[in-house]
């Protein structure tokens, strides 16, 4: 994670090591206007020429917006394999809360490496492929079912979880963002509700959600308010909507003060018609204004 205060100057310097295969790269800086530096805005053949395998190139460019957004290489599709991370800018709140969690990344995640997936997309096909992925991140854990794998791959049944802690009774600021490549994503917390404070550097005023939801590359911040059982566990949810996933939807959990950190939560999941529009915020935005 990079992390600025508003007016900041970040520098970054990325070395480009990739082997097998051996390619350029660059990365972007998801959401800055770059004024007067676009020349770091990180888009190969547009802004930049890539950064040569065995170099290196320093990124240097001002914190002009304040919020949430990430980072990620900008050469073919690189980040689909994980060339991405959060990049925070601290600023005004125009919602007020007690503890910042921090970024929470959600991505459909391919199993296979990114360049053969690439290939087949652009083969010449009179029905080119529509690319599945084979299940759904966040903050890149999520258990996988792993008779779905062919038989002769090595696949691990309990890879694990993101895990996070609320304080009964305190706000709670999570900074979603679509680090994916194909899906859009609806995310919602047990038993909670959610409000809204920024979408995509965007301070907006304020509405209650039960489900948010964005598509790649966007990001939204919401406050959480832990109104939930001090003892309690709970599941936060995402699922991919929109898109082909054998695995849709990825959980984490969430646990309150004076939980046990073994338990496994039995909370129930959010009633909502998931899709590509987010009707849900729509109709809780014209209720607030």
């Amino acid at each position: 994670m990079i992390e600025a205060n508003w007016g900041d100057t970040i520098e970054a310097t990325v070395y480009n090591n990739l082997q097998m295969p051996s390619e350029g790269t660059a990365l972007h800086w998801h959401g800055f206007l770059q004024t007067n530096s676009q020349w770091m805005d990180g888009v190969p053949a547009f802004t930049q020429c890539p950064i040569p395998p065995g170099h290196s190139f320093t990124y240097r460019f001002k914190a002009e917006l304040y919020g949430s957004t990430w980072y990620h290489a900008h050469y073919s599709a690189q980040y689909v394999d994980g060339a991405a991370g959060p990049l925070i800018v601290h600023g005004p709140k125009n919602v007020p809360y007690d503890v910042d969690l921090g970024p929470i990344m959600l991505s459909d995640w391919y199993h296979s490496s990114y360049f053969p997936i690439v290939q087949s997309i652009v083969a010449p096909s009179l029905n080119p492929p529509i690319p599945t992925s084979d299940n759904n991140l966040i903050n890149g854990k999520m258990n996988f079912n792993c008779s779905q794998v062919p038989s002769g791959h090595t696949c691990t049944n309990n890879a694990g979880l993101s895990k996070f802690k609320f304080r009964s009774g305190k706000a709670h600021r999570l900074r979603l963002i679509n680090s994916g490549a194909e899906g859009t994503q609806q995310f919602s917390i047990d038993n909670h509700i959610m409000t809204v404070m920024a979408n995509d550097f965007v301070p907006v005023q304020p509405y209650n959600t039960t489900v948010v939801t964005l598509g790649i590359g966007q990001r939204t911040d919401v406050v959480v308010k832990a109104t939930g059982n001090s003892t309690g566990a709970y599941w936060m949810r995402s699922k991919i909507t929109c898109a082909n996933s054998n695995q849709p939807e990825a959980l984490a959990v969430i646990y309150y003060d004076k939980a046990d950190n073994a338990s496994v939560p039995t909370s129930t999941g959010q009633s909502y018609t998931p899709g590509c529009l987010n009707v849900s915020m729509i109709s809780s935005y014209r209720k607030a204004s």
